[in-house]
């Protein structure tokens, strides 16, 4: 919950597969229309919830980004301007960061976010580590489930009041039964569930109650593109040191 310090050191250079099918047109699904979509399946599925941050962050609107996962890295956004040859700081200051340690303090967010959303204008939420934690072996599976029903019964609220949200879980390599709980009842309200799957082509986005095959058009409105989605691979290279911090905290 607290505010996103500045970073001090250069990420780690390196490529990303590059997105395809019908990946690529959910890049452009914050802002299409108001929903929550449910995006997991891959072990790194949060890190790769930046690129979804393109749309809004181009057509110069707010997204609220709850971090979990204690993944949010502004030079992936840096990197990103300067693709786009826009401004890092343009960028940078129209993501509003809040991170969570504990479950607690995820609900908490949650039930804020209406309240945050409009005093910052913003119609676009990204949530990462999100059911993953609340599957915490020191908490008893009772007390979860009720902190967790608490922030999905907030959740399932967020488009009737306009709010577009995709939610991000990194898929453990073996779920336990209270995981298994937690992805079903996060699933249940969803307007769409996603799995990142690696295929040679690159990362592809498969619809998770579909029969589809993974490149098949997805059943929801049609999706936004966005400028720059072309390079996806470019977008993780390493940035040059930019000591602007992105805005941080909704408190």
């Amino acid at each position: 919950m607290t505010g996103l310090p500045a970073p001090q050191t250069q990420p780690a250079s390196g490529n990303a597969p590059a997105f395809t099918g019908s990946a690529r047109r959910l890049l452009g699904a914050l802002g299409s229309f108001p929903a929550l979509i449910v995006v997991g399946g891959h072990p790194q599925s949060s890190r790769l919830s930046h690129y979804f941050l393109a749309a809004p962050l181009l057509r110069g609107e707010t997204v609220l980004f709850l971090d979990a996962a204690n993944c949010f890295n502004p030079y992936r956004l840096v990197a990103f301007a300067e693709q786009c040859r826009r401004s890092p700081a343009e960028l940078l200051t129209r993501v509003r960061v809040s991170r969570a340690f504990t479950c607690f303090q995820l609900a908490e967010l949650i039930e804020r976010t209406p309240a945050a959303a409009r005093r910052y204008r913003a119609r676009h939420v990204v949530l990462t580590g999100m059911p993953d934690i609340f599957d915490d072996e020191e908490l008893a599976p009772a007390e979860i489930k009720s902190v967790f029903t608490r922030a999905l019964e907030a959740m399932r609220g967020w488009p009737r009041q306009g709010l577009t949200a995709l939610a991000f879980s990194d898929e453990p390599a073996r779920r336990s039964p209270l995981r298994a709980w937690l992805h079903r009842a996060l699933a249940a309200p969803a307007t769409a569930v996603y799995r990142l799957e690696e295929s040679p082509a690159g990362l592809t986005l498969c619809e998770a109650t579909s029969t589809k095959a993974c490149h098949s058009e997805p059943r929801k409105p049609a999706l936004a593109g966005t400028r720059g989605e072309e390079s996806q691979t470019e977008i993780l290279r390493s940035a040059q040191d930019d000591k602007r911090e992105v805005s941080s905290g909704w408190f």
